[in-house]
Order: C-alpha cells, then sequence, then structure tokens
C-alpha cells in the first residue's frame, strides 16, 4: 500500500472529496491517481459529446449516466448529483428541464477539470514519482474479473473504475491484452462490450 501522507496532504481539490474518493481504493494513493488521471484524461471528450447529443435521448441519457458514475467515483459527488438530475431528466424525456441544468453543469465541469489539472501537476513531482513499481503476476485475478463483470452487468461505472484500478495496479504474464481492452472500453462506457469480452474470456479460463 502507499502511505505517501505527504501527497495525500497535498490532494485537494474543491468539489472533489479526496479522502472519501481515497478511501473507495483502500488507501491505494497510486490508483486513486491513476483513476484522477484517467477522469482528467477521457472527461474533456465525454464533455464535448454531451455539447453534441440531442438532451432527453437515450444517447444523452447513457453518456450522462456514465459521467455521473465517473464524478461519484473519484469523490466529485456536487457534480456527480447535477449529471444525476439530468439523467433523471433524460430519462423522463424532460428537455426543459435537462437544458435548464446542461450549460452550468458543462461550466462546472470545465472548473474542477481546471482545478485537478492543477493539483495532480503538484502531486505528480512527489507521491506519484514515489509510487511503487508494477508487481508482475502470473494472470490477472478471476475474482476481480468477475467483480468487473457485476459491474458492467448493472451498468456501475463507478464499481467498474474501481476493479479497473485493482487489474491495473499489475502487470501480467498473460492476458495483459485484456486487461489494456477493457481498460479502453471501460473509459469509454462500453458496459455491453466489456460483458461481453468478459463472459468468452472466463468461459474460455474458468480455473480463474
Amino acid at each position: 500500500m502507499n502511505n505517501d501522507n505527504g501527497g495525500t496532504a497535498r490532494l485537494r481539490v474543491d468539489g472533489i472529496d479526496t479522502e472519501g474518493g481515497l478511501n473507495r481504493f483502500g488507501g491505494r494513493l497510486d490508483m486513486y491517481l491513476q483513476v484522477l488521471h484517467s477522469f482528467l484524461e477521457h472527461m474533456p471528450r465525454y464533455l464535448s459529446d454531451l455539447r453534441q447529443t440531442e438532451p432527453a435521448t437515450k444517447n444523452y441519457t447513457v453518456l450522462v449516466h456514465g459521467i455521473k458514475g465517473s464524478c461519484y467515483g473519484i469523490g466529485a459527488d456536487p457534480l456527480g448529483k447535477k449529471a444525476e438530475a439530468m439523467e433523471i431528466a433524460s430519462k423522463a424525456g424532460d428537455h426543459a428541464s435537462v437544458m435548464a441544468l446542461h450549460d452550468a453543469f458543462l461550466a462546472e465541469a470545465d472548473t474542477l477539470l481546471a482545478r485537478l489539472s492543477a493539483c495532480l501537476t503538484e502531486v505528480e513531482g512527489g507521491a506519484a514519482a514515489d509510487a511503487p513499481p508494477k508487481a508482475l503476476q502470473p494472470a490477472p485475478d478471476g475474482r476481480t474479473l468477475r467483480t468487473l463483470l457485476e459491474a458492467a452487468s448493472h451498468y456501475d461505472i463507478t464499481a467498474m473504475r474501481q476493479a479497473m484500478a485493482a487489474l491495473s495496479a499489475s502487470h501480467y504474464q498473460a492476458h495483459e491484452d485484456l486487461i489494456q481492452r477493457l481498460g479502453t472500453l471501460v473509459d469509454d462506457f462500453g458496459y455491453e462490450q466489456v460483458l461481453a469480452e468478459l463472459e468468452a474470456f472466463l468461459a474460455a479460463h474458468p480455473s480463474l
């Protein structure tokens, strides 16, 4: 476990409960930083897609659902609650309510990303640089793969990211390519693709 208290102390972002977010990953600062970096890398694309998607449609609902889960997954609960309100309105086909929240949500998300980027730039000089190298394992952990499968079946992006962070914390002698593909699918909210990939893999490797 990475117990870099200095790095943890510097990990403060207005709008993100970093202590709660870190607890979701068992106090593993290296894993939490990995997820924060993924959020920072991929959220601009999600927001761009949201800007270009017709509100109160199925595609909008799926996209804002994933954004909501990503926010809750890192501890950005205030932004996650706004995304949740947009998801509820979108599911109901309430175009007016979605649009009443849409622009303010995007502006707040952009501000949060700027704050997070500045924080990670500072933290990278300490905690991230001292993170332990990834261990080499024979193969991915079967229980964690099944946890990821279960999370994907319930469209739970928070649990999916937690499982992926655990899987990505190691290198593997076998099936490293699987973990890389799953990581890409999770980043794209590819719930159905993750399900199909894992169901086929676990059926072919029942000993895991």
